[in-house]
């Protein structure tokens, strides 16, 4: 079967949708990926087919440049340019995505649930076609914050009135977007969506968490499956790491601020700042490629690198700290991990709560300061309820078998098509 995946091109987003494709491949399918030219090395490296959406504006190099705004934001800055780029990108698709599937002609498309306007035009092309979240869901509901505000869970009444009102508030910012996709299906001969919600796939939607981090829901979402994180050391790039210096005796602190927000440097400095006056704890900085040079120039003796095999280290971790992107959270847990969270924007704040939610770290909100997050340590290295709750959420994926049960819906949906 040929199957074609469109998803963003940053590591949040592709990793997953790139593990996936990987065992996919291995299970004897055609895999495609329509992107941008920054991400044709990496999935031509496992036998994906590229596609290059040919936007005008998103030509070699442009990840680049939105990685680096984004980098150096926090807040409503960074939310702003996120919120941009997504609005940006739904309209190409409504503009552009038939022409590629028409000569791609895919048996069924899987499409990151950021993208809801390619999954209209597979819809109007009768092209079938499954959402993936590679972050917690963005449907609205109202017994759930909306995610790009990170509010934490309450079953009160008051929550409940704030959460239908950011909920308003939200649909209200969708309309010029909504009115584009009902404009694309009207030509098409297809009835007018009421919500942007109404878009993800009819077929199914993988959400790559287990059920238990999501919050309970008013609404239980049609077609629905928490098949857990999808992740895999087969599609992950080779990284070296000076193994030689890790200290087997001492308690090893593993940190990252992921991919996209890790060029705030005193973010960093606060963290290696916090371990100064622990004893028998070693600490590692990933800078996660944000291009910002902190070797020699942070406080104490942290092994500081540029990237990271990072898999790897959070199985050889006690503690990881983390900027809470699903999927250092989810690898976390995978892990059975206990962590401090560092949230800066976008989805990360609410990503945070949840974990705070199952009790399996604490999350220092708004500039961290290194005497917090010393505490955090000190706090989890001390009370095991921690790694216990981040255990008992290990074993629940464990049970998923994620890969094997993304490909196993997505293989039954091919079939009844």
């Amino acid at each position: 079967m040929k199957i074609l995946y469109i998803c963003p091109p940053v590591a949040g987003h592709l990793n997953p949708f790139t593990s996936l494709a990987c065992e996919l491949i291995k299970r004897g399918h055609d895999l495609h990926h329509l992107g941008i030219p920054d991400s044709k090395e990496r999935v031509e490296n496992f036998n994906i087919t590229f596609h290059d959406s040919e936007a005008a504006k998103y030509g070699r190099g442009s990840l680049k440049i939105f990685t680096d705004k984004l980098g150096e934001s926090r807040g409503l800055r960074a939310i702003k340019l996120t919120t941009d780029i997504f609005f940006e990108v739904n309209l190409l698709y409504i503009n552009g995505l038939i022409p590629k599937l028409e000569m791609i002609q895919p048996d069924i498309v899987i499409i990151d649930h950021t993208y809801p306007a390619a999954q209209v035009i597979c819809d109007c092309l009768n092209v079938p076609a499954i959402t993936l979240a590679a972050t917690p869901l963005l449907t609205l509901d109202p017994h759930v914050p909306p995610l790009i505000f990170g509010f934490k869970f309450s079953t009160s009444a008051f929550f409940r009135i704030r959460n239908r009102c950011l909920n308003s508030i939200m649909n209200m910012g969708y309309i010029p977007l909504l009115y584009q996709i009902n404009k694309a299906r009207k030509q098409h001969g297809l009835a007018k969506l009421k919500r942007l919600d109404d878009a993800q796939s009819q077929l199914a939607t993988l959400v790559q968490q287990p059920e238990s981090f999501e919050y309970p829901r008013k609404f239980p979402i049609k077609n629905v499956h928490y098949i857990g994180p999808i992740h895999s050391h087969d599609s992950r790039p080779k990284i070296p790491f000076p193994y030689d210096k890790l200290d087997a005796d001492k308690t090893l602190i593993y940190a990252s601020m992921g991919t996209l927000q890790n060029r705030i440097e005193s973010v960093f400095h606060e963290i290696a700042k916090s371990v100064l006056d622990l004893k028998n704890v070693q600490l590692i900085i990933s800078l996660g490629g944000g291009g910002i040079d902190l070797k020699n120039k942070l406080p104490g003796d942290a092994i500081i690198v540029d990237n990271a095999p990072q898999l790897d280290l959070i199985k050889r971790a006690s503690i990881v700290i983390t900027h809470c992107g699903m999927n250092t959270t989810m690898e976390t847990l995978t892990m059975g991990k206990p962590m401090i969270c560092l949230p800066v924007t976008n989805d990360q704040p609410s990503i945070a709560s949840r974990v705070e939610w199952i009790g399996a770290g604490i999350a220092i909100r708004k500039k961290p300061k290194a005497t917090k997050i010393k505490d955090a340590i000190e706090k989890i290295l001390a009370d095991d309820s921690y790694r216990r709750c981040a255990k008992k959420v290990q074993e629940e994926i464990a049970e998923l078998n994620s890969l094997e049960s993304a490909s196993e819906i997505i293989e039954s949906l091919m079939k009844e098509i």
